[in-house]
């Protein structure tokens, strides 16, 4: 959004403006670029939860050990992020396999109750 607007305000801006939209883009850029492992551990840490809690309740086993799956691929792609940069994201495809599982759960669980 903050970058459609500096693209859409940039070529009707003077250049003293123009350079002033320039730093404010590279800022958003930086900021939405940042990477920061312990966000990711935490995250991985949460799904490994749910996960670890999952294999004692109403969900799939299946479901359970993907995520436990899921949080053990989070933390090798961590390992690996010095080397593989950007493309450490390869263990999301993984997440969103398992939070649409876990969602799909609770909606057929929803369903039950009406």
């Amino acid at each position: 959004m903050g970058l459609t607007y500096l693209a859409e305000n940039y070529q009707a801006a003077g250049a003293a403006q123009q350079s002033s939209m320039q730093a404010a883009a590279d800022a958003l850029l930086a900021i939405n670029n940042a990477f920061n492992p312990l966000y990711e551990s935490v995250f991985a840490i949460s799904v490994l939860i749910l996960s670890l809690v999952m294999l004692k309740s109403v969900y799939h086993k299946i479901i359970a050990y993907l995520g436990i799956l899921t949080a053990i691929s989070a933390f090798a792609a961590l390992i690996l992020w010095p080397l593989l940069d950007i493309g450490y994201l390869w263990w999301w495809a993984i997440f969103m396999i398992w939070f649409v599982a876990v969602g799909w759960k609770l909606f057929l669980l929803g369903k039950k109750q009406h």
